[in-house]
């Protein structure tokens, strides 16, 4: 179940991107491969620029910002596993 953005500091929209826009272009770098997935690419965009604010992107961090906002339980050595080249295609 995922719940809705709580942070309120960011969005896609701020972002100027549109959530179709961001699917399509994850979908078309690689960073995307299954409909099911548990880690979204709005999710991975939103929260990385967060904590790079902060200063130093931690994948655990990551982890637990985004289970905190979204309800969605992925662990930090999934989001490391996905900070390859796919993610800086993506970004």
């Amino acid at each position: 179940m995922r719940k809705s953005n709580q942070e309120g500091a960011l969005s896609l929209a701020q972002l100027g991107i549109s959530p179709v826009a961001l699917r399509r272009i994850a979908w078309a770098c690689g960073f995307c491969v299954r409909q099911s997935g548990k880690i979204q690419p709005n999710d991975v965009l939103i929260h990385m620029c967060l904590e790079s604010i902060k200063g130093t992107v931690s994948h655990n961090d990551m982890a637990a910002r985004i289970e905190a906002t979204t309800g969605v339980s992925v662990s930090r050595q999934a989001y490391w596993e996905r900070c390859d080249e796919t993610c800086v295609r993506l970004f």
